[in-house]
């Protein structure tokens, strides 16, 4: 049906930039370090004259008006009285018992996201097929490299995982999971694990999943927004200075590209992941459509990718779907400032220099690790 879809539009270059960002990264969206064979990071990034082609300008100037676009109808959604109801309803269809019943779902989505996870990884059932039976350390392709840790790791990620079945010892689940992280930063430097900062925002979730201060319930969803933001952002970015790894994986699965050049592929792709990424910390009343949209791209990967896709996104779709229960927090209104119809241009100015300063963080931790 893919082929049918772009075969029509492609004489409309507009309606298949509206139709990729809902259509062309579900596929295209999968973790490449997990599928494309083990990665050199030693390997300089495309250099920026590289990367700002005709064709990466051409997609960012599409990109920019729909995230204009988008902040214009968020601001005007939120002035207008039928968001309103809607908004009551939908706390009446998931809060019948009030605040407190979605707050125990939001919770129990994350909980057993992890548990999953971590339980997955511990039977080796989300290792890259190219780990030959080693065990992973928190990432399905940062393989233990010493046999003596083979034992300690499983254990802990097993314990980390079955310590998130019961709340009350979240706290020491979301510590596990910060040692985890801790051991992959030892084993494979920041600059790998830099992907995986959502894990910072989950284990800090479950770290303050008991705690009773205002401040500390406060600060839970806004860190897993903004953790969650990053990472993808970051892995977004990557496909724009690393596009041969995308395109290895594009390679192996031809039908992702739905017969469209594979450059093309791979920057709307990047720029569809970096747009939804961005709005999970600027958007407002389309946050929660932003969220489901991020992720209907991590459910349709699985089909193409399986079960290794289906484990190591895990956390993130738990995540997504509390987000969706949660809705907007204060992050997100602070960085708004308000709502009105001419922070559109704001907006779009917050894309662009968040878009620069992640590449520019990007190619300095490459330099550094390098």
């Amino acid at each position: 049906m893919l082929h049918v879809l772009f075969g029509c539009l492609r004489r409309r270059p507009a309606r298949v930039l509206c139709l990729a960002t809902i259509l062309l990264p579900g596929r295209a969206a999968a973790h490449v370090k997990w599928f494309c064979g083990p990665v050199d990071l030693g390997l300089p990034p495309r250099s920026p004259a590289a990367v700002l082609q005709p064709l990466f300008l051409l997609c960012l100037a599409g990109f920019l008006a729909l995230v204009l676009s988008g902040a214009a109808l968020d601001a005007g959604l939120s002035r207008l009285v039928l968001p309103l109801a809607v908004r009551r309803l939908w706390r009446r269809a998931l809060e019948p018992a009030g605040a407190a019943r979605r707050w125990r779902v939001e919770a129990l989505l994350i909980r057993l996201g992890v548990a999953g996870y971590c339980l997955t990884l511990w039977d080796q059932m989300a290792v890259v097929p190219w780990g030959q039976g080693q065990r992973a350390i928190i990432t399905p392709e940062l393989l233990v490299r010493h046999p003596s840790e083979l034992s300690a790791i499983a254990l802990l990620q097993a314990a980390t995982g079955l310590t998130t079945l019961s709340r009350r010892t979240c706290p020491l689940a979301g510590a596990g999971l910060a040692v985890l992280l801790a051991t992959g930063v030892a084993e494979a430097g920041i600059f790998h694990m830099v992907d995986y900062t959502y894990f910072v925002g989950i284990a800090w979730y479950l770290l303050s999943l008991r705690a009773t201060r205002p401040a500390l319930v406060a600060s839970r969803m806004p860190a897993l927004c903004a953790s969650l933001s990053f990472a993808l952002m970051w892995t977004a970015v990557e496909k724009f200075l690393y596009p041969q790894w995308t395109a290895i994986v594009l390679l192996i699965h031809p039908q992702i590209a739905a017969g469209l050049p594979i450059p093309l592929v791979t920057v709307v792709a990047g720029f569809v992941e970096f747009s939804l990424a961005f709005y999970l910390v600027a958007g407002a009343s389309l946050l929660r459509l932003d969220a489901a949209l991020l992720m209907l791209v991590f459910v349709a990967a699985i089909p193409s990718f399986g079960r290794l896709d289906a484990a190591g996104h895990l956390p993130l779709v738990a995540a997504l779907a509390a987000i969706i229960l949660h809705g907007t927090t204060p992050l997100q209104t602070q960085l708004r400032g308000g709502v009105c119809l001419l922070e559109s241009p704001r907006v779009g100015l917050a894309y662009l220099a968040t878009l620069a300063a992640m590449a520019g963080l990007y190619y300095s931790l490459q330099h550094v690790a390098g």
